[in-house]
């Protein structure tokens, strides 16, 4: 894949140094209206008896914002061409998000599945980043829930 972008675009005369940043699911909403689906699902556990869902399997790899920043601000640095992913660690299903949120929120809510044999799974290995441009996640999910319910309590 490398090459086929160094071929069509001639990368090595136009640019001496571009990097091509991909990014997991970004989550910190500070605003209701710029609320990823992380703080959504949180949102519908903390006021809802009920969540309607595609799978409850369909996971992603979610990555915080400031983590996501400080990934971006280092792979300026990089020589060379080079292809980032920006994720999180672990894989986060759907489910393993409304249990994480009933717990933080002490809510018990049923999950309606519109699609319960065909998750979306996303596993993007952001090792590359972490290894070249030392790049590491300091929010790990559960902690940005459990500070979020604290923060949203009411």
């Amino acid at each position: 894949m490398k090459k086929n972008y160094k071929k069509i675009l001639n990368i090595n005369r136009i640019f001496r140094n571009i990097s091509i940043l991909r990014f997991g699911i970004i989550y910190r909403g500070l605003k209701k209206e710029n609320w990823s689906s992380v703080e959504k699902i949180f949102d519908e556990v903390k006021k809802g008896s009920q969540l309607s869902i595609g799978s409850k399997k369909t996971s992603r790899k979610f990555v915080y914002l400031d983590d996501l920043i400080n990934g971006i601000l280092l792979s300026i640095k990089s020589k060379g061409y080079n292809v980032y992913n920006l994720t999180g660690d672990k894989r986060i299903t759907l489910k393993k998000i409304v249990k994480i949120s009933e717990k933080y929120f002490n809510k018990r809510i049923k999950i309606l599945e519109k699609n319960p044999n065909h998750p979306s799974i996303r596993n993007i290995d952001s090792s590359k980043a972490k290894k070249y441009v030392r790049w590491k996640i300091n929010m790990q999910f559960e902690n940005y829930i459990k500070n979020w319910a604290k923060k949203n309590e009411k």
